[in-house]
Order: structure tokens, then sequence, then C-alpha cells
């Protein structure tokens, strides 16, 4: 039994604030990331008591290289590194039975979704595939559908949950907080967190057969709106990228990898210095 793991922040027990996820904060940040192993743990303790062999978790937070390796079981591979293919879900194949997503909610999709975003705060309003509003959450669980594997477990606020079950259906959630805005939440202790984290990896494996693979009907359209119109008109000049309002580009392909990992040009050209430089 091979599990996934997309291992982001956001969704993480004790996140709350930006201060908790951007590493020049200092302390915070560092405090933070303990708690955020912690919970990757209690999912490879779950999944391990029900049949887990081999895991591979590819971190999916800003620059990805913070995992703490030397606490990890010898059942463990790691990647680390922000340019990579299939970014956030970085080594997914074939080979897996299924993903395991500790994530965060969708830009926009509630106001109570912690730290809620998709992809760039600052440069990034909105996302859709084929005209729904999507956030990370639903693009990874997606990508993990185009080889095959089914999304078995989601970690992440209430939120986050409400909208996973929403796309995926009967998928196993973990609430680690429930959001009062997007800076504000009632959180779990981390002990408890951990109780409720193994004991949903540990369900998720023992029903990993009946969960199905994500898929979209293509042809996939993809459709961002950006926080300035520059961003929309450098990306537009990509052939295929149609500029369809003054800060929105559209894109349609047959393949969702190649949609997928088209949007990471995006979020580098919407932060390139040049553009952010226009950008007021």
């Amino acid at each position: 039994m091979k599990i996934y793991i997309s291992a982001d922040f956001e969704g993480a027990t004790g996140v709350v604030t930006p201060n908790h996820v951007l590493p020049e904060r200092g302390p915070e940040f560092e405090k933070i990331r303990h708690l955020w192993q912690g919970d990757i743990q209690a999912m490879i303790d779950g999944a391990s008591e029900a049949g887990g062999k081999e895991f591979l978790i590819n971190e999916a937070h800003f620059e990805m290289t913070y995992l703490l390796p030397e606490t990890l079981p010898s059942s463990v591979r790691y990647i680390q590194g922000h340019v990579k293919p299939d970014f956030h879900m970085c080594g997914i194949d074939s080979s897996f039975h299924a993903a395991f997503l500790l994530t965060h909610s969708g830009a926009g999709m509630s106001p109570t979704g912690v730290l809620s975003h998709t992809w760039l705060a600052k440069d990034i309003y909105a996302v859709r595939l084929n005209g729904n509003q999507v956030g990370e959450m639903h693009m990874n669980a997606v990508l993990a559908g185009y080889y095959g594997v089914p999304v078995a477990m989601v970690v992440g606020d209430v939120q986050t949950c409400k909208e996973a079950q929403e796309f995926l259906g009967d998928v196993v959630c973990v609430a680690t907080k429930e959001g009062i805005d997007r800076f504000a939440a009632k959180l779990l202790i981390p002990e408890e967190s951990r109780t409720l984290i193994r004991s949903g990896a540990k369900e998720a494996v023992s029903r990993v057969k009946s969960f199905k693979p994500k898929r979209l009907i293509p042809p996939i359209r993809l459709e961002i709106d950006f926080t300035g119109p520059t961003m929309a008109m450098i990306c537009s000049f990509i052939p295929g990228v149609e500029r369809i309002g003054p800060r929105t580009i559209r894109y349609a392909h047959e393949d969702y990898r190649s949609i997928y990992n088209l949007n990471i040009v995006f979020q580098i050209l919407a932060r390139a210095p040049f553009v952010k430089d226009l950008h007021f």
C-alpha cells in the first residue's frame, strides 16, 4: 500500500495568521513548523496501522524546504524544493493507492476560510475550472485523478473539509480548526488534532477501495482572475491563452496535466519583478 502526501502549511494545527506561515517572521513560523510536522507524522502513523507500507511526502508550502526528516520513519521518502513538475503534487504517479492532502480552502469561496487563497494571495484573485471556482485542493485532487489516484483524506479547517466533501464526495476529512474570519479561528490543541488525524488516516486506508479518482471531462477550461491587468496581458502572450477581461485569462486543453503545469507558469509570470513593479 503506497500513500502520497501533499503537505501545505495553512491547514495544519495551530495555523491562523500570516506570521505562522511566512519563514521570515521567525519564532512563530518555527513553532508552527513543528506542529505541521506532527500532523504529517500522525497521518503516517494512522495509515501505517491500517496497512500503509510506503509513503512519499511532497512539500507544498512556500520554498518547500521545511520538513524535518530526522523524525520520519524509514518507510518515508520526501521531495523538497520549489521548482518541480506537478508542483504541489510532484512525484505522484499511478503506483499510489491513495493521496492525502494537508491543505486549505480556496480564495473567495468563504469568509471563514482560514488564510484562504489560491496559489498567490497577492496576485491571483480567483481560479475556475470549467466555470466553477476552485482552490488548490480542487486542482491538486484532479491532478491525482489524472494519474488514477483517488484522494482518500483531506486535512484543513472546517471550510476546507466542506469544500472537499462537496467536490470529492465521501472523502475522509479532519478539521484542525474552525474559521471565524480569514485571520481568526477556534483551534484544537495539538494532541487532540493529531489523534483525529491519526484516526482519519487509519480510516482512509481501511476504506481505500471505496474512493474514486476525481476527473474532469475534457476539454478543460482554466480561467484566472489576477489582481492586476498587466499580469493578464503578460500571460496572454503565451500561444493559446486568451485575455477575456481586463484581469482575466482563459486557457483550454484536452490534457489536465498541461493545464496544471501551465498554471505554474502563469504564477511565475504574475510575480515576476518587472510585472509587480507595474502593479499598484
